[in-house]
């Protein structure tokens, strides 16, 4: 294999090896064992990096110019590839290198012992992205990642939350949430914490601001409510006003109608005589009162609008059971 120079930006993708990648003591250097080579900078001043075969790994003479290719305890060479087998008898890496007690080849070789001239298939990227890709003799074989299931051609994430066992790891008050070959246990809404040690209520009433001026704060599970105290009527997040009944002596209170002294009051349906709530906001009628919610898998300020939780693509991992706000007047305590 000939020494080419290729731009960095090409390689910064290849595989790294034993946590060899970038910036070794502030020199770039990777290992790509699929394709049987490594690339470093040979000077500090040059932004390009040059390849290598894997033979040159550990054979006493620096390539790169702070010498990574020389980190033996780092790159984890070994000298032990001299050894038998079940399979046939190694006599040590030809054209190649010992890494781990394991033979790697440089492009164009296979065998045992890198002794056999053999087509890297692995260079022209036969398996899935997801997918590692390992040279044989006259063939390859591929092998989905960690976390990911599949023929090795065809890879697909690993919902671990489907696993009872793990789901379980995942606290009340928190839902599991699939991340590509992983997961994460994450507290709903309303709540703090690590998800898999404890999801604890946050109090939305500590913050001074959290309903407009004259309203009542009231902590709820996950959530919280603002309130016009009795004789003041308005929008409790924006703020309350004082009502007059001395202006109004036959008017009802608020979130009633009728005349006080001669049919009385009765309960004004609020929901059904307009649209107090935002867009896709659910209206529930209370005795001389009314509550905005957002519905569940949708979150938002139920007075302006209620928006859908689902990403972009349709597909929604996490889906949150408890809205995150309600909104509800009540004038009469």
């Amino acid at each position: 294999m000939d020494n080419t120079n290729k731009e960095k930006k090409n390689y910064m993708t290849g595989q790294s090896f034993g946590g060899i990648g970038f910036g070794i003591r502030r020199e770039v250097f990777f290992l790509n064992l699929e394709d049987g080579y490594f690339g470093c900078q040979v000077n500090e001043s040059t932004d390009v990096l040059q390849l290598f075969e894997l033979s040159k790994l550990c054979d006493g003479t620096p390539n790169c110019f702070l010498g990574s290719d020389e980190l033996t305890k780092e790159l984890k060479c070994t000298d032990n590839c001299r050894k038998k087998n079940d399979h046939c008898q190694k006599d040590g890496c030809q054209n190649g290198a010992c890494l781990d007690s394991q033979c790697h080849c440089n492009d164009g070789y296979g065998g045992c012992s890198c002794e056999v001239p053999d087509e890297n298939e692995c260079k022209y990227r036969p398996c899935d992205v997801f997918a590692h890709c390992t040279n044989t003799l006259g063939s390859f074989h591929c092998t989905c990642f960690p976390g990911y299931q599949g023929d090795g051609f065809h890879c697909e994430d690993i919902n671990e939350c489907d696993d009872p066992a793990i789901a379980a790891r995942c606290v009340e008050n928190s839902e599991c949430c699939n991340l590509p070959a992983h997961f994460l246990c994450k507290c709903l809404p309303g709540y703090e914490g690590d998800g898999e040690v404890q999801c604890v209520d946050i109090d939305e009433c500590r913050n001074p601001n959290a309903c407009g001026p004259n309203a009542i704060c009231q902590n709820t599970p996950g959530n919280y409510t603002c309130l016009c105290p009795e004789g003041f009527h308005g929008n409790p997040y924006s703020g309350c006003i004082d009502f007059d009944e001395c202006q109004h002596p036959h008017a009802c209170g608020p979130g009633y109608e009728g005349d006080a002294y001669t049919t009385g009051c009765g309960d004004m349906d609020e929901c059904s005589r307009s649209q107090p709530c935002g867009r896709n906001a659910l209206c529930s009628n209370l005795d001389g009162s009314f509550k905005c919610t957002c519905p569940p898998g949708f979150i938002g300020n139920p007075l302006t609008e209620c928006t859908g939780i689902c990403l972009v693509n349709n597909t929604c991992p996490c889906t949150y059971k408890t809205p995150l706000y309600i909104y509800t007047t009540n004038f009469n305590k």
